[in-house]
């Protein structure tokens, strides 16, 4: 499925019902992205922020005390134009000219951007912390979607978080969209030694 940032959850989340419900027992989840094809090169504001890369995870069933506890996920098209790549779509099928133009490559408002992830990521940390009966202290670790070290800095001040509960393994790499979830929580929960029992967010 193709969902941009949040293409992996809805897998992964569409995957775990299937195993939930029985349907399956397991399922592999797989997060792909090639977005050197639609980062300009030339634009140093987006191109060291978007990488080609790969990730999966294999769900089975686990322990009662196992499993994703809550998830909150949604759509906001009132910010469309924040992030868009004009031509080389439906709308607008490739042409020498657009191409010529650069109307294929993705252009992105980052400063846009990046206010409404750190106030969207409060919001949904805390629907997730109620939804699943938690307090912000039950959780070990918080793994967004592409944490940079700045992101993550400010995310736990706006929502008094402690910024080290926050994974920012990404700060040093460029970051694919679908692959950091997979990469990422693999890396850190690995790192940190986190024990079965951990609640992470």
């Amino acid at each position: 499925m193709e969902a941009a940032c949040a293409g992996f959850m809805y897998a992964l989340i569409t995957a775990a019902a299937y195993v939930v419900s029985g349907a399956s027992d397991l399922a592999l989840v797989i997060g792909g992205d090639a977005n050197s094809r639609v980062v300009n090169p030339d634009d140093i504001k987006t191109y060291p922020l978007f990488g080609d890369g790969a990730g999966a995870v294999l769900l089975t069933r686990g322990r009662p005390d196992q499993g994703i506890l809550a998830y909150s996920m949604g759509a906001d098209g009132s910010g469309a134009n924040l992030l868009t790549r004009p031509a080389c779509g439906s709308r607008l099928p490739p042409t020498p000219e657009l191409l010529a133009k650069g109307m294929h490559y993705m252009q992105m408002d980052g400063r846009a951007v990046f206010r409404w992830a750190v106030a969207i990521l409060c919001d949904t940390i805390q629907d997730v912390l109620t939804a699943a009966g938690k307090q912000t202290t039950d959780v070990s670790l918080y793994i967004a979607i592409r944490p940079t070290f700045a992101s993550s800095t400010r995310a736990s001040m706006s929502c008094t978080f402690p910024a080290a509960k926050f994974s920012t393994t990404c700060k040093n790499t460029a970051t694919p969209r679908r692959v950091p979830f997979p990469w990422r929580s693999t890396k850190r929960l690995s790192r940190a030694g986190s024990k079965p029992t951990n609640s992470s967010c």
